[in-house]
């Protein structure tokens, strides 16, 4: 072994002399001796871009229970939106050697604010112009208050869901222009306070679009696949292109489930300002949502 390749991931051992848990010390070696062999690392064949709390996680894990789907060395890479200045070498690390990538075996990773950044789809674009896309959605609405959830448990949040969803124009606008303007790469408001412009799925679709053609993005859906996974996970197998793979328990999300404590006044508003969207997103699908009755 290379004494370079050891000096490498020493370097990211803590100073102090104090022992690392034997996981970690394995995930710490491993990530050195990564970094010296991404060149030898393939791209990912796919992403998964979204939704944030609309169950990504289990929506990997199901995949990479399939034989030809190797993992990546952690589900959310997040280099698009936030580690892009790392390098492609950085991100190839995260992948499995191309060597082992034979018998049809594909390779992805799973990064929801993926979807939602309005730099990521030029920029995936241009590094993986061949992957593809899938794009897991909740009812909005439940996606929207779970977000919230999430983000009073972490201490990010003090206002209520309605004075939340009341103040995001103004806690998002400066922001996303500066996003759009290329000004920043990255920010914790437009990341995580987002909680009702990440439900307009439609729009978000629409920026993919320009970057990649409709036959490289599937779509499905959080609310079938917790209710019964395999026949959702087939047309995602066929999509990816691997070959037929059995589901028969469902796994648990971390996409949250509550109690919909909401005002039926702010109910019904949210419903219609995502009228339009989900009007648009059932047309891309060709299918009702399992969100809308009507």
């Amino acid at each position: 072994m290379r004494t370079d390749t050891l000096s490498a991931a020493a370097a990211t051992m803590p100073e102090g002399g104090r022992a690392l848990p034997p996981q970690s010390r394995r995930r710490k070696l491993e990530w050195g001796l990564r970094q010296a062999t991404a060149g030898l690392r393939a791209l990912p064949d796919f992403l998964i871009i979204g939704a944030a709390k609309a169950g990504s996680t289990s929506l990997y894990d199901y995949l990479v229970e399939h034989p030809e789907i190797e993992t990546a060395f952690r589900k959310e890479v997040h280099y698009f939106d936030q580690n892009l200045g790392m390098g492609e070498n950085w991100y190839r690390a995260h992948f499995p050697l191309k060597s082992r990538m034979t018998g049809g075996r594909i390779t992805g990773e799973a990064t929801p604010y993926y979807c939602f950044h309005p730099a990521v789809p030029a920029l995936a674009g241009r590094l993986l112009p061949e992957a593809k896309l899938l794009f897991i959605l909740r009812d909005p609405i439940a996606r929207a208050y779970s977000h919230y959830q999430q983000n009073l448990r972490r201490g990010l949040e003090t206002l209520s869901f309605a004075e939340a969803v009341a103040a995001e124009p103004g806690r998002l606008a400066g922001p996303q222009a500066k996003l759009k303007a290329g000004e920043v790469d990255y920010d914790e408001t437009h990341q995580h306070l987002s909680y009702v412009t990440r439900g307009l799925y439609a729009d978000q679709l629409t920026a993919w679009l320009q970057h990649y053609p409709a036959e490289r993005i599937h779509v499905l859906f959080t609310e079938e696949l917790a209710t019964d996974p395999d026949p959702v996970l087939q047309p995602v197998l066929r999509f990816l292109g691997v070959a037929p793979f059995r589901y028969d328990t469902p796994k648990t999300s971390n996409s949250g489930r509550y109690d919909l404590d909401i005002d039926p006044a702010l109910y019904q508003h949210l419903r219609d300002h995502y009228a339009a969207s989900d009007k648009m997103l059932s047309e891309f699908t060709g299918r009702s949502l399992p969100w809308r009755a009507d």
